[in-house]
């Protein structure tokens, strides 16, 4: 899917805005280094998973395995609705 002689880099743009962005040490210890090396990496598996989304998309006519793929690689964090709803469910256990 990726062309290995050119590894995928984020662009300057994003790398300077992640400079601006990234703190020297945090209250839980994390590093510079470490903070920016995670940025790059979450980067770079996100734009693998458009490249597989956007070819798995080119084979199927609906659409909905393509937004399948993406959805459970990338589940959303449940709302403050679900994730109260949950509560209630497990106190009333």
């Amino acid at each position: 899917m990726t062309d290995q002689s050119s590894p995928i880099r984020p662009p300057r743009e994003l790398r300077d805005q992640w400079r601006k962005e990234a703190p020297l040490y945090n209250e839980r210890g994390v590093t510079f280094e470490d903070w920016f090396m995670g940025r790059a990496a979450q980067w770079g598996a996100d734009q693998q998973l458009e490249q597989c989304v956007a070819w798995l998309d080119g084979y199927e006519r609906e659409g909905w395995a393509a937004e399948q793929m993406r959805s459970d690689c990338r589940p959303k964090p449940p709302s403050l609705k679900q994730q109260a709803l949950e509560a209630l469910e497990r106190q009333s256990k």
